[in-house]
């Protein structure tokens, strides 16, 4: 029996016990290193992505790991009809798609369990009388998670107050809304949940708010007006889009982390095809 000794790449271009083989011209310019016959592809933009994907998986599984739930406790002030025997809350993802219910029974308040952090709920209430007929739903209240915290559904209102924070509702987002057309657009909504948890749960970010709030609406307005105008408003608030859905689903500072390693190898990889093309001239 006859033993052939395999066939090894070596980063000369040939192939020990056969033909010569060139690997000049292999796509983007990659070099073969080997170390004791392991064949290792490095250098080049296709690392950059590799090295990219990397930290955003790994920056993933360390800081997001599993959903966090949280729990969001209602309160609404008593009805004054004395009819009224008790009451139910409605929420849901949707707005005036409600698919969980609870009956609060004559209480003024109840806890909403199991809530998705970074989700944005949307809430409803019944009254309902000793027959059990209902009223219609009160002004939805729509409220972004970032974790345990009370809220008022007060009559007439569709603002939210939360423990520790400023709340949300409302409107404001105008350039926005101008670009995409709803103001219940999936895209404008991860903006409006954005400022609910982030800028408005501090002194700095109202103060943004304030200040876009009185500057943002003249401009708007020519957004609205101009198609040509609304497609490329919309593409450049994607990236403001993409950060603010991050910071809803991991954090402020994961999303920072991932941004900023995301920059970094876009910016490696286009210095490394930008080296290569003069190269090649």
């Amino acid at each position: 029996m006859t033993l052939t000794k395999p066939k090894i790449l070596t980063n000369k271009g040939f192939i020990a016990g056969g033909a010569p083989m060139s690997v000049a011209g292999t796509p983007f310019g990659l070099r073969t290193r080997v170390t004791k016959g392991l064949c290792v592809n490095s250098k080049g933009p296709v690392g950059a992505l590799f090295f990219c994907l990397a930290v955003v998986i790994a920056s993933t599984l360390l800081v997001h790991g599993p959903a966090r739930a949280a729990q969001l406790s209602v309160t609404w002030d008593p009805s004054g009809d004395s009819d009224v025997a008790g009451y139910k809350i409605y929420y849901g993802t949707q707005s005036g798609t409600y698919t969980e219910v609870i009956d609060a029974g004559n209480s003024t308040s109840c806890t909403l369990p199991d809530l998705a952090v970074g989700t944005t709920y949307y809430i409803a209430a019944t009254a309902y009388d000793s027959y059990g007929y209902e009223s219609d739903y009160s002004n939805e209240l729509d409220y972004a998670v970032t974790g345990d915290a009370t809220v008022s559904l007060a009559s007439g209102s569709t603002s939210s107050s939360a423990s520790g924070g400023g709340g949300g509702g409302g409107g404001g987002c105008f350039i926005a809304t101008a670009a995409f057309g709803s103001y219940v657009e999936p895209h404008v909504m991860v903006l409006r949940s954005f400022r609910d948890s982030f800028l408005l749960t501090n002194r700095l970010g109202k103060a943004f708010v304030s200040w876009y709030y009185a500057t943002s609406p003249p401009y708007a307005d020519a957004i609205r007006q101009n198609g040509p105008v609304k497609t490329v408003v919309r593409i450049a608030l994607f990236p403001l889009i993409g950060f603010a859905y991050l910071c809803l689903a991991t954090g402020i500072v994961p999303a920072l982390v991932i941004t900023m390693a995301l920059l970094v190898a876009l910016a490696c990889g286009s210095r490394r095809l930008w080296v290569q093309y003069c190269a090649a001239d």
